[in-house]
């Protein structure tokens, strides 16, 4: 392994790093985002007045 290639890996792996969470973000925020745009939408036109 020459002195080049070591930084590429250690790109590499942080980005590995920094796209697991967003996975596990969209997993449980998109059905999170949807589910609470839907409670908010039927909400409203009730509590719109007050």
């Amino acid at each position: 392994m020459t002195q080049d290639q070591v930084p590429i890996l250690f790109i590499s792996a942080a980005s590995v790093m920094m796209v697991v969470p967003f996975i596990d973000y969209l997993k449980i925020g998109l059905p999170l985002m949807l589910m609470m745009f839907v409670v908010t939408m039927l909400l409203m036109p009730i509590c719109w007045p007050l």
